[in-house]
């Protein structure tokens, strides 16, 4: 059991009014910093970028990819998309991501990309729409189509944009 919690018998319990004041100013100087360096604060002791993109229930809110991974992701997605551009005949590309993917700014910009292509019948992507949707305006409207599923979590805050 943790000293402090008086989770003991009460009796036992002494009230260390420097202690505590010591441990308050601790907590005030830690939340100033990391609000200054752009934090948000969600609830008294969790604290989040506020450019992170937090869903609970999205696998890319719940494990951060190195610069590495990042790369190698937008890499094989451009060979993808420098694949089907080469390719031809009548083409359709529907995305079914592991997480968010429209949080990845490669990802915006290749369904752009792909939409078009003069060859590509239908670019889809599903998405909970918790991303930004900016791109679409430069999108071939006509061709870019979003599988939009619903988080009935409700807890997914705006996002991060790269």
């Amino acid at each position: 059991m943790r000293p402090l919690t008086a989770l003991g018998t009460r009796e036992a319990w002494t009230h260390d009014a420097a202690h505590d004041e010591a441990r308050l100013d601790a907590y005030r100087a830690g939340r100033a910093l990391l609000l200054e360096r752009g934090y948000a604060q969600i609830s008294m002791r969790l604290f989040r970028r506020a450019d992170a993109y937090a869903c609970e229930y999205c696998p890319f809110a719940k494990r951060k990819e190195s610069p590495v991974e990042l790369a190698r992701d937008r890499d094989a997605l451009d060979r993808f998309v420098s694949w089907v551009e080469a390719r031809g005949g009548e083409t359709s590309v529907f995305f079914t991501p592991w997480g968010e993917a429209l949080v990845r700014r490669w990802y915006r910009d290749a369904i752009v990309r792909l939409g078009h292509l003069p060859h590509l019948r239908r670019v889809a992507i599903q998405t909970n729409l918790h991303a930004p949707l900016d791109f679409l305006r430069e999108a071939a409207r006509d061709r870019v189509a979003l599988w939009c599923t619903y988080q009935s979590i409700g807890r997914c805050a705006r996002q991060r944009s790269q």
